[in-house]
């Protein structure tokens, strides 16, 4: 596709500078990751997320001040990026009865909620509503209904407070979807 033609070219270029801008080449990473979970290669963004993470916690540590600050703020997106790819990967394992779909769900959660309050705390609305979103797959895949509610309740909650009628009304759907009619 055109945006990940245009993001390997933009990594190329990061990479044949004399001074590589590390945050910046981690952040293109990134968007190439996001690029691959969005085309369904879930598998190669989990390795991709997997790595920026890596680079973050460890590599960027001994970087300049400026690229360990940025490594920092753009590690809640990443992490995110991993649930995401694992809570694919769980949805695929469920549907093709092939592997361990529960414990692929319960390590998506982990960091899709590792990276929530992350989230929140930016005022990250669409990451937030991801997040959420990502959440709720995962507790519907778990067979966790009380939690799949809870959280889709969270969801239009959140919505609702700033003003995201769109939000609310896609919660509310979900929310109806998921409920045991009486």
């Amino acid at each position: 596709t055109e945006s990940m033609e245009a993001a390997t070219k933009a990594l190329r270029s990061v990479e044949e500078e004399e001074s590589k801008d590390l945050a910046k080449f981690h952040e293109i990473k990134e968007f190439i990751a996001f690029i691959e979970l969005k085309q369904g290669h879930f598998k190669k963004a989990e390795g991709s997320f997997t790595e920026i993470l890596q680079w973050i916690d460890v590599g960027s540590r001994t970087a300049m001040p400026m690229v360990s600050v940025a490594a920092r703020n753009q590690r809640r997106t990443t992490i995110m990026g991993l649930g995401l790819s694992v809570a694919a990967q769980a949805t695929v394992a469920e549907q093709t009865q092939n592997g361990d779909h529960r414990a692929l769900y319960a390590t998506a959660l982990d960091k899709l909620v590792e990276s929530l309050d992350e989230h929140i705390e930016a005022k990250d609305m669409q990451s937030v509503k991801e997040t959420l979103m990502g959440a709720l797959k995962c507790f519907v895949g778990l067979n966790d209904l009380p939690q799949a509610q809870q959280t889709c309740k969270k969801y239009i909650s959140w919505c609702s407070r700033h003003g995201d009628e769109e939000g609310v009304a896609a919660g509310e759907a979900k929310l109806s979807e998921i409920t045991p009619k009486e």
